[in-house]
């Protein structure tokens, strides 16, 4: 089974539940939405859907305490999932920025992951901040805290492509297929492999055709 029928599945599992539980949480969804699924446990958390946006097949789970999200105006989405756990935590998808198809794990309490303005993902892209589980050292200290994760504008990252927890992408940059960013990328830069090294400079990228 694909990631998009299991997408499929879950958000019609979620669909039969009672979809927000907890004390003011706020929906505020002024997009046009197909199949847009909400599962929410926990107080004073927010999600802001703005105007003229587009999601199709969307699943927002949160689980904690004063989480947000918030996909800005003009913003495509399609067939992704929106997964939040812990307390404070923020995901900011920025103006005219189109998904294909992408998880995005927010976990662990004060994180981020922000993506900036006319981005463009592909398909099968997964985000986190997390590890999800604790490696300890010979004290029994975990060692692998999580970390946010910072998409500035202009980035174009290609399908099947993972970004772990305290990366920045800086503006212009283009990740190619199949890569796993593990570390900071500089600007108006190709990236590929595993994991994604940067095999070309000063380049720019446009979404036509030409």
């Amino acid at each position: 089974m694909n990631l998009y029928r299991i997408k499929l599945l879950l958000s019609k599992i979620y669909r039969k539940l009672k979809p927000i539980r907890g004390r003011n949480n706020i929906i505020k969804n002024d997009a046009k939405t197909n199949h847009l699924s909400f599962n929410i446990s926990g107080d004073n958390n927010q999600v802001i859907i703005s105007k003229k946006a587009v999601l199709n097949n969307v699943l927002v789970y949160v689980r904690g305490n004063n989480n947000k999200l918030v996909i800005e105006e003009s913003c495509f989405v399609n067939n992704s999932i929106f997964w939040i756990e812990n307390n404070n935590g923020l995901i900011h998808i920025g103006k005219k920025t189109t998904i294909e198809e992408a998880h995005f794990g927010l976990a662990e309490d004060n994180k981020k992951i922000m993506l900036g303005e006319d981005c463009m993902l592909s398909s099968g892209i997964y985000i986190t901040t997390t590890d999800s589980h604790s490696l300890l050292n010979d004290d029994k200290i975990r060692i692998n805290h999580g970390k946010n994760v910072t998409i500035k504008n202009h980035v174009w990252i290609a399908r099947n492509v993972q970004i772990l927890k305290g990366v920045t992408i800086d503006d212009g940059v283009v990740v190619g297929a199949g890569s796993v960013v593990s570390k900071d990328l500089e600007a108006e830069s190709l990236y590929v492999g595993v994991p994604a090294k940067k095999v070309k400079s000063n380049i720019s990228w446009l979404r036509e055709k030409i």
